[in-house]
């Protein structure tokens, strides 16, 4: 499975199922479409996503704790009647705070650009409605909850009259992810990648 999702890019698993519910369920339409379908979907959304990062993760986070697990300080513990429980919190946590600290902002980084992926075909996190401009003869699809990246959706309809929708959309979030990106950098930069063993 931690193979699988990792070589198959998440919007492309994520992107059939919730495209047929949000279509389905009339979410696109707004105000008029029902809230408990609404919060069906945020649910499923936040599910799935979850699973899609939890299983590349659980591997990644269980082959440090193999390594860990080798040392000889967690040998010694097992040997003296440290519990599992004890082991976990007094030695293996606290030498993989900085690689979980690490992959959690990583994972945020691949939750933005998946939202932002979202957007272009459409499905916004939170619904979306109809908005009619009566003076330019337009109806725009516009995100339920403020969702900025939802401008993505609607902006790429009109990109050839209004290209700075998109562009600017876009720039933001390109620049959000470039700067957690550095920060994640230099955090790894700072403390050399991974925890120090003790």
């Amino acid at each position: 499975m931690h193979w699988l999702l990792s070589a198959v890019p998440a919007v492309l698993l994520l992107y059939p199922p919730l495209a047929a519910m949000y279509f389905g369920l009339g979410l696109n339409m707004g105000s008029k479409a029902d809230p408990h379908y609404l919060t069906l979907f945020n649910i499923v959304f936040f599910g799935s996503v979850t699973l899609l990062g939890v299983i590349p993760l659980a591997a990644q986070v269980a082959e440090r704790a193999r390594y860990y697990n080798e040392k000889q300080y967690v040998e010694v513990s097992r040997v003296m009647g440290g519990s599992v429980l004890h082991r976990v919190l007094r030695h293996l946590l606290p030498n993989m705070r900085l690689e979980l600290l690490f992959m959690s902002l990583s994972e945020f980084v691949h939750v933005i650009f998946l939202i932002g992926q979202l957007a272009v075909f459409k499905i916004v996190v939170g619904g979306s409605e109809k908005m009619d401009w009566d003076d330019f003869g337009l109806a725009v699809s516009v995100s339920s909850t403020g969702e900025w990246v939802s401008m993505l959706s609607y902006g790429m309809e009109y990109v050839r009259l209004y290209p700075w929708i998109p562009l600017t959309t876009v720039a933001c979030l390109f620049f959000l992810i470039l700067s957690v990106q550095f920060f994640l950098n230099q955090l790894k930069k700072r403390y050399g990648g991974i925890a120090e063993a003790r």
